[in-house]
Order: structure tokens, then C-alpha cells, then sequence
């Protein structure tokens, strides 16, 4: 039903209990925990137990569970990058559908193997395959499946910049998701919208994040509750309005953190850039400097908005430094997240006072 918190928490306590290590029950458990992370990134969180469910389900004689554990492992592993293992998982799966003989596998085979394309970059093959994969599911009478894959063709078409493409597909996806009372894809819907609202300026862009807070608790999704927060905070430093900007901003942060570094590091480039509006040369550009290198880890593609709050910051406060006859921070890889974290979470520059206090909730 899309309450994806609670799944998660029932499922962690059923895997508490004493068990057969290796019973299908604990791979049913495994892929469903994979089902509700709700996004690539906690999909790959969740690899190594997928190898596990892969070997429970291969050792149980499971063909139905074994195809969906390699599926999700293939998400995982092309998350991560590792796309001859993402390929390979997901042939096997591919292989195991050909015997089934079920059309609704094969259409469901095909969405996942197109949400994979994004991953790999070819996002307009991707698109294609979706809006196949959701005519194939209506077809078949799945509107639930449909919707999430509609959903999904949004969420590419905004990618590719099709703005008109993205909010129709997105509110077909929206029209089904609420006749099938499907709260999570309704609030994954939302936030995508939201986000098209936001790169055409629309006024109602922050009244539809803040719906989709609320449609978000329900469902217990912390990521996209993230990405929201950072939504509204970008929009808020658009108005020139700090104190407010950084109150949400740091709200988002933890959650980003642990869920969607990409997206993290467009919140941390934010707040760089209030950070060197308040003089603080700095810091603004340590945090711009670890924006940039989070934005080029695994994960989904920034849009060209997105890129560019990115490398508006960096170019502000490293253009600031050289003013200032000092040299940038250089780029680290491995960025010290806890110190940069700590940093984006410091007291106000030049005052004594830290303004996710000061400042009122919005």
C-alpha cells in the first residue's frame, strides 16, 4: 500500500527473530526490505543481503522470488557503477522471465531494465522503454505498476529537460496512483512535480513541496522528505530570504546524507553560497569545493538547474579567495563528510547565535 516506514520496520523485526538462516522466508524478507527503500540508492544499500536472497532463492528451487532478488541486485550494482555486474544479474533474471512465460513479467522485466539505461546514462532509450513498459502494464489491466512507471518516465523526461512531457506524464501517473490508493507513488508524483514547478518559477512550487512533507510522512520515506527540505531552501536563497534557506537546508541534511549524496551536495553548495554572502570566504568555499566532488558520485543524473547551483557556488567563493589573494581549497575525493557537515551546521557567520533557532520554522 505504500507505507513504506512501517514495511521497513516490520520487516527489521521479523529479521530479528530466531530463524533458518537460509529459509525463502528470509528472502522474501530481504527483496521486500529492497522494495521499500524506494529509491536506487537504498536499493544498493541492501546488495549484500540481495546476494544472500539470491543464493537462498537458488538453493530453494524459487524462480519467482529469484528473478525479483536479481533485479533488485542489478539496480544495486548499477547504482554502484559496477555495470558488468549489473548486466550480469540482470540477465539471469531476464533468463529465469523467458521460462515463466508471463507477459506481466516481461513487462515489468522491461521497466526495470530501463531504469537501469538511466543509470548508465542513455536516458532517452530510457524514456522510450518506460512509456512502452507503462502502455504494456494498462494493457494488462496493472494500474498500479503503470503508475509508478509514469512516474518514473516523469521523473527522465524532467532529466532531459522535457518540462510539458514531464508534467503530463506525471500527472497520468498521479491520476492512477490515487484511484489505486497508492500514497507512495502520489507522493513521489508530487515531489517530481514540485520540482518542475520550481525550474519554470511557478509561485505554487513551495505550497506543493510542503503538500508533499505532508504526503511524505505518511509514507515514512526519509530521502525524498530530504529533498524536499533542500527544494524549499534553494527557493527560499532564490528570494534572498538566508535565515529561512539555511533552516531548511540543514533539516535536509542528515537525511541526504545517509540517503542521496548527489542531492546533499546541491544543499551544501547552498548553503556555501549564503555562507560567502555573509563573508564567510572560508568556509563557503570548503563546502562548495566537497560540493563539487559529492556531485560526481554514483547516483541518479543532476539536472542542468541543479548542476548549476553547484558551480554558481564554487565560482563565487573561489573567485572570492583569489580576490583575496588566497589560494582555493584543492579537490579531495574522499571528502570528510562528518567535517563537512559540521561545518554546513555551524553557527551563523559573524554572530553568536545559530539560526535554526533564531530563525522561525517556515
Amino acid at each position: 500500500r505504500g507505507h513504506w516506514g512501517e514495511g521497513q520496520r516490520w520487516l527489521t523485526r521479523a529479521l530479528e527473530l530466531p530463524t533458518d538462516s537460509r529459509s525463502l522466508e528470509r528472502a522474501r524478507a530481504f527483496i521486500a526490505l529492497a522494495q521499500t527503500t524506494s529509491s536506487f540508492a537504498g536499493i544498493a544499500t541492501r546488495a549484500d543481503e540481495l546476494e544472500q536472497a539470491v543464493e537462498i532463492c537458488r538453493n530453494n528451487d524459487a524462480p519467482d522470488q529469484l528473478a525479483a532478488a536479481l533485479m533488485y541486485l542489478s539496480l544495486a550494482r548499477a547504482w554502484r557503477r559496477e555495470f558488468p555486474l549489473m548486466r550480469a544479474a540482470f540477465g539471469d533474471a531476464k533468463q529465469i522471465a523467458a521460462h515463466l512465460g508471463s507477459r506481466w513479467v516481461d513487462a515489468a522485466m522491461a521497466v526495470y531494465d530501463s531504469l537501469a539505461l538511466v543509470l548508465e546514462g542513455d536516458r532517452v532509450e530510457a524514456h522510450k522503454g518506460l512509456l512502452q513498459g507503462a502502455a504494456a502494464l494498462l494493457d494488462l489491466g496493472d494500474e498500479s505498476l503503470a503508475a509508478r512507471t509514469l512516474m518514473y518516465a516523469g521523473n527522465v523526461s524532467r532529466l532531459i529537460g522535457d518540462l510539458p512531457a514531464a508534467r503530463r506524464e506525471l500527472e497520468q501517473s498521479m491520476e492512477l496512483a490515487r484511484a489505486q490508493e497508492m500514497p507512495g507513488t502520489y507522493a513521489h508524483g508530487t515531489l517530481a512535480l514540485a520540482q518542475v514547478a520550481m525550474v519554470l518559477g511557478d509561485t505554487d512550487a513551495p505550497s506543493l513541496f510542503v503538500d508533499c512533507l505532508a504526503a511524505l510522512e505518511v509514507v515514512g520515506d526519509v530521502r525524498c522528505t530530504g529533498v524536499c527540505q533542500r527544494s524549499l531552501g534553494s527557493l527560499a536563497l532564490d528570494r534572498d530570504e538566508l535565515d529561512e534557506a539555511l533552516v531548511w537546508l540543514r533539516q535536509s541534511l542528515e537525511p541526504l546524507a545517509a540517503h542521496d549524496q548527489r542531492t546533499l551536495a546541491i544543499a551544501i553548495a547552498d548553503i556555501a553560497t549564503i555562507y560567502q554572502r555573509h563573508g564567510d570566504a572560508g568556509d563557503a568555499a570548503r563546502l562548495a569545493t566537497a560540493a563539487l566532488v559529492l556531485s560526481e558520485k554514483p547516483g541518479m543524473p543532476l539536472t542542468e538547474d541543479e548542476r548549476a547551483r553547484i558551480d554558481a557556488a564554487v565560482a563565487a567563493t573561489h573567485t572570492e579567495l583569489h580576490t583575496n589573494g588566497t589560494e582555493p581549497p584543492e579537490r579531495d575525493e574522499a571528502v570528510d563528510l562528518a567535517a563537512i557537515l559540521a561545518i554546513a551546521h555551524n553557527r551563523h557567520p559573524g554572530t553568536d547565535s545559530d539560526p535554526t533557532r533564531a530563525a522561525a520554522a517556515p
